[in-house]
């Protein structure tokens, strides 16, 4: 939170007491926003994982080769078609 790494809706009459919450947490009293917000982490952490930087690089080495041999026909680099 502090990093600005999350994107919300500064402007949502909720948000104050949201951000608030979140950046004094461990020395509130007050935890449970950020409780939901740690599980969504985690549930989401379970259903999406990340690609890695060597598996964008490949992406992006595929899609090059791709433009590269079929032109932008949208044809596949593994099938041809």
């Amino acid at each position: 939170m502090r990093a600005g790494g999350c994107k919300f809706d500064k402007e949502a009459d909720w948000y104050p007491v949201f951000e608030r919450e979140l950046l004094e947490f461990p020395r509130s009293k007050n935890d449970d926003m950020v409780d939901a917000f740690a599980y969504i982490g985690l549930k989401l952490k379970k259903l999406i994982e990340a690609p890695t930087l060597k598996e964008l690089e490949q992406e992006k080495w595929e899609e090059e080769v791709s433009l590269h041999l079929y032109g932008d026909q949208g044809r596949s680099l593994r099938t041809g078609y």
